[in-house]
């Protein structure tokens, strides 16, 4: 009965803030000493009811299962895990970091962490792009199961947004698969003139891909070559992190990236 109330006492305060908490003070606000909290959350973390978020001071949030249990839905739970590592993930790369779920064939862009330059992209919550022109849109497509993409493919429709759009079922198909063996997406000015990204897939503990993420910039001041050989590592990274949130774990049976895997 007192593992229960332990257990519940550490669940109430995780649930009570979005923006984590140390151990210190989940020590102070349980009356629990620094080695029996840590036992307890290292259960819960193992067990998806709480997750980890690394910086100056480790701090330990709701994990999926817990926000689930609120009655979370899936799309709150992936913002709340992956704002952190946005943030975090914007500051590393001094551009703009955008999170997108595949939504009716077009990439749905949930979120965006603007970095501070003057000249930035019109990335904004609620803009929608087709998913074959954008790096989002591209990362998903490429780990969906193979009924499942092939579904979304079929009501593509190829419109020139600018003279680098993909125009054809079987350019987009070899994209999509260079998407898979590397890792993430580029897009190449495929649906804004001068803008430029790459993106790369989210998994949840269904080991299904839910969501991306996506660096974007303008090519004045970056190309998108530049963007990839600087930045897809700490992206694929990130992905990985919010992956992890999620509640996924690599195994064998899934093809993911490889970054995803060794992260997880």
């Amino acid at each position: 009965m007192r593992a229960v109330e332990r257990t519940l006492a550490i669940l109430e305060i995780l649930g009570s803030t979005d923006q984590g908490v140390r151990l210190a003070d989940l020590c102070r606000l349980s009356g629990l000493d620094g080695s029996t909290a840590l036992r307890y959350l290292d259960t819960l973390v193992k067990l998806g009811y709480a997750s980890t978020e690394a910086g100056d001071k480790l701090r330990y949030r709701a994990g999926y299962r817990l926000a689930r249990l609120s009655g979370s839905s899936e799309v709150t739970i992936l913002q709340r895990a992956a704002r952190p590592i946005m943030e975090a993930l914007r500051d590393a790369c001094g551009e703009d970091v955008n999170l997108g779920t595949l939504d009716a064939g077009s990439a749905l862009c949930l979120e965006t962490q603007k970095s501070s330059h003057i000249l930035g992209t019109n990335f904004a919550s609620g803009l929608r792009i087709p998913a074959h022109a954008s790096s989002l849109g591209k990362a998903i497509l490429a780990f969906l199961p193979e009924a499942g993409r092939r579904a979304v493919l079929r009501n593509v429709k190829f419109v020139a947004y600018t003279p680098n759009t993909i125009m054809s079922l079987d350019r987009l198909e070899a994209e999509l698969a260079e998407v898979r063996r590397r890792g993430w997406a580029v897009d190449r000015e495929e649906f804004t003139p001068a803008v430029v990204c790459i993106g790369a897939p989210i998994f949840n503990a269904d080991g299904r891909v839910v969501a991306a993420l996506s660096i974007t910039a303008p090519t004045q001041r970056i190309s998108a070559d530049e963007l990839e050989a600087r930045y897809s590592a700490l992206l694929l990274e990130a992905c990985a992190d919010v992956s992890r949130q999620m509640g996924f774990r690599a195994d064998a049976d899934r093809v993911v990236p490889r970054s995803a895997a060794q992260g997880s």
